[in-house]
């Protein structure tokens, strides 16, 4: 009978020791993979509501990014994922959220999400009111440039070779 109680001690000692490993191992994924977004929306919004004809996002915005990749309504967390094809974690989302693997966003008709990259490593992840700023581009490089063509409307100018 002793045998048998220090047997099932071993064995719960072993689960709750896996179990604190395992956690704290997500937790430094966690911690890894999330964005910080910081004021970036405030400061997207301050330069596009100018109404510059012609704007290159790299000269206004104050960190580091080589390419851009905006999201229409409705696009599922499952399509993006595909498109950007790096892994991170939403500012907003949980640690338990990430523990439990559910992160479920789709935007509804007056937002877009537009996701910073930068050394392929997601850097920034905007959800954006298109009341205030419309990018129309799905993709933008960081040379590239975003000409207004309607009331806060913006899209990429592409250069014919």
């Amino acid at each position: 009978m002793k045998k048998r109680k220090k047997y099932i001690i071993f064995i719960f000692l072993i689960i709750v020791i896996s179990s604190i490993i395992f956690v704290g191992y997500k937790y430094q994924q966690y911690t890894e993979l999330r964005v910080d977004n910081g004021n970036t929306l405030r400061e997207l919004t301050e330069v596009l509501q100018q109404g510059k004809q012609t704007i290159r996002l790299k000269d206004n915005l104050s960190f580091k990014w080589n390419i851009a990749h905006v999201f229409n309504p409705y696009t599922t967390d499952d399509t993006i994922n595909k498109e950007v094809n790096k892994d991170w974690v939403k500012e907003d989302t949980s640690f338990l959220q990430f523990l439990l693997g559910f992160e479920v966003e789709v935007l509804s008709d007056e937002y877009k999400r537009l996701i910073f990259v930068n050394n392929n490593k997601v850097i920034k992840d905007i959800t954006f009111n298109t009341s205030n700023f419309n990018i129309l581009s799905n993709k933008i490089n960081q040379d590239d440039i975003l000409i207004l063509v309607g009331n806060n409307q913006y899209k990429v100018l592409y250069e014919e070779n």
